[in-house]
This record gives C-alpha cells, structure tokens and sequence, in this order.
C-alpha cells in the first residue's frame, strides 16, 4: 500500500501565487541586469589577468571561461534591459481596458410606416 495521494492540481495551486507575484515586479529584471554587469566584469578580470601577469602560466581554459563569462553576462544585460523596458510599458497599462470609447453616437430611430 502506497502513502496518501495528492490531488493533481496541488503543485500548481501552490507555485501559482509564486508566479503572480513575481508578474508584479521588476525585481527579477533588475537582478538579471545585475548579474549580467557581475559576469562581465569576472569575465574581464578573469580575460585580462594574463595579459597584465605576461609570462604566467594560466592555461588556455581561463580564457574559454572568460569569453563564456563575457557572453552570459552580456545576455543577461541585454534580456534585463529589455524586460524592463517591456515592464515600463506593461504595468501603466495594467488594469485598463484593451480600448476606450470616445463618444457614443445616437442609434437611429426605426422608421414607422
């Protein structure tokens, strides 16, 4: 006999709040921009350490790591500058219907025989 089961919708019901608060928010966005300036910059200390120490011994896998740290980091900045831009244009419009009526115009009046 196995242990008690759980409803199937029990995970989503409660990863699901997760989610809408994360939708209200441009903390991720700004975290990822973070992170993005954080892997650029070890990819450039990592990436210029052997040029300045000329003559150490670093092997070439720093300078792989490097450019892939330079990379991750530059697609993070991209995905958080551009998710905040898409935020900054999403949340004014939040809540508001998708078109507004100006003026309405008069329905004619049937005519009578």
């Amino acid at each position: 006999m196995s242990g008690p089961t759980r409803p199937a919708g029990a995970f989503r019901e409660l990863v699901k709040p997760a989610f809408d608060l994360l939708a209200f928010t441009n903390w991720p966005l700004r975290a990822a921009s973070l992170a993005g300036f954080a892997f650029i910059g070890l990819g450039l200390a990592g990436g210029l350490r052997r040029p300045l120490l000329a003559g150490s011994g670093w092997p070439a896998v720093v300078e792989v790591a490097s450019v892939l740290a330079i990379a991750a980091g530059v697609q993070l900045l991209a995905f958080g500058v551009i998710g905040g831009h898409l935020a900054r244009r999403r949340f004014p419009a939040m809540g508001q219907p998708a078109y507004a009526v100006r003026a309405r115009t008069p329905e004619p009046e049937p005519e009578r025989p």
